[in-house]
Order: C-alpha cells, then structure tokens, then sequence
C-alpha cells in the first residue's frame, strides 16, 4: 500500500466539546439543542472523535505498511464545524510538500 494521508480532528470534537458549544447557544434556543443532542447521545452515546480517530490511526500504523506514510493532528480549539477548513487547508499543504 503505497500512500500519504492525513487526519485531523478539532479538540472538541467530543462530550466536552458538545457541552461547551450547547453553554454558548441563546437560552431561547439551548433547551431545542439539548434535546437534539440528547437524542443523539441515546441513539449512539457520548462518541469521542479524537478517541476514534488516535484507534483508526493507531490501527493503521500497527500494520507496519512499508509505503503507507500518516499525519495525524488534533487541532486544539477547533469543533467539527470549525476543524472542516482547517482540515482542507493542512491536508492539502501536507500531501503537496507546500509549507506549513
């Protein structure tokens, strides 16, 4: 397997992350987004981005590929909706040796 990737994952993107971003919505609007959030935490429980991205990277580099070379970043800070363009922006000066 010949290839160059690259992770990322913003800091908060897990239960702390979620309880911080749900303390910033307007009270009017905050008790519709914890339902919402509750929901979600009941369909699939507290998921932890950066746990499942450091085990599908570890999982990875455990195989020992010759040729499979992996940039892994948790980008402190940084939610799932405000990693996305910080995630575009880095893998693409990582996988075209631009400067970072």
């Amino acid at each position: 397997m010949a290839a160059k990737v690259y992770f990322s994952v913003g800091a908060y993107e897990g239960p702390e992350g979620n309880r911080l971003q749900l303390a910033w919505f307007p009270e009017d609007k905050r008790a519709e987004a914890e339902a919402k959030a509750s929901d979600v935490i009941a369909a699939w429980g507290e998921v932890s981005m950066v746990a499942d991205q450091e085990r599908f990277v570890a999982a990875l580099r455990s195989r020992n590929y010759p040729n499979l070379v992996i940039e892994s970043e948790v980008l402190p800070g940084e939610f799932h909706t405000t990693a996305a363009p910080l995630n575009f922006s880095r893998s693409m000066r990582y996988l075209f040796d631009a400067p970072r």
